[in-house]
């Protein structure tokens, strides 16, 4: 983000910076009714992206090894299907853990750190959720959401074509939503 400037909050935000980039990395502790109302708040307001959780994380035990930092923590598989679940905007949509051979979206492609452990939408009903990365199966790593909003660069890259009227139809005052379904990804 050259020449802007960036602000890190670890509270909620008021949502009502117009045109700037909010980048939600919630935690399985984060309110799902909070997430949605910020979500929706953000729809006319600027474009944001949900990074979804995917670990949890724990102090390290008291037998940890001598050359382990004081800020080092262990981390271990999450329980985020669950908490994904409860989030409205989501309910449709399905998310699971698993294994896959790499991923490829917006012309590149790659494996994931652990390629044993990639979480991933499995099912998007209606296509509410328009790929743009996808793992080695087919499922979506991450994507945005079409909410009926206009985004031609994302439709591109996603590999989508509307029909003249619908895009027509579609409203270019909207803002977009992107969801990151893998963390490790970023």
């Amino acid at each position: 983000l050259r020449g802007r400037s960036v602000e890190l909050a670890r509270e909620p935000l008021g949502g009502d910076a117009y045109d700037t980039l909010l980048v939600l990395t919630p935690t399985a502790d984060t309110d799902p009714a909070e997430l949605q109302s910020v979500i929706e708040a953000r729809q006319y307001v600027g474009p944001t992206i949900v990074i979804l959780p995917k670990w949890s994380s724990m102090p390290l035990p008291a037998n940890a090894p001598d050359s382990a930092r004081d800020d080092w923590v262990q981390v271990q598989q999450g329980y985020s299907s669950i908490w994904f679940e409860q989030v409205a905007l989501f309910a449709p949509l399905t998310l699971a853990q698993g294994g896959t051979q790499g991923w490829s979206g917006l012309g590149l492609r790659g494996s994931l750190p652990d390629n044993t452990q990639a979480q991933a939408i499995t099912e998007v009903p209606d296509k509410q959720l328009i790929g743009l990365v996808s793992d080695s199966e087919g499922d979506l790593l991450a994507g945005y959401w079409n909410r009926g909003g206009y985004h031609p660069e994302l439709a591109a890259a996603a590999g989508v074509t509307f029909a003249r009227d619908i895009e027509d139809e579609q409203a270019s005052d909207q803002y977009p939503l992107i969801v990151i379904a893998d963390p490790d990804l970023v």
